[in-house]
């Protein structure tokens, strides 16, 4: 495995789990045209309607900005 692809794969913060991981490296031997694994650049994916504040909340300061939201 090149370390260009080695570096893509450790910089990847993968939003899911092991499996996720599992999932891009299995495409990437099935899609690669040559006999060297090929990854091209990950990017992960955004979650629609998510803005970056809301996504690094806590699940109570979530409910909170929730229920400030719907009262105002």
């Amino acid at each position: 495995m090149p370390q260009a692809v080695m570096d893509n794969l450790l910089s990847y913060s993968r939003p899911g789990n092991v499996r996720e991981l599992e999932n891009v490296i299995e495409r990437a031997v099935i899609l690669s045209p040559e006999p060297v694994l090929q990854i091209p650049a990950l990017q992960s994916p955004e979650q629609p309607g998510l803005d970056t504040e809301q996504s690094l909340l806590s699940l109570a300061g979530m409910e909170k900005a929730h229920i400030i939201e719907v009262t105002h």
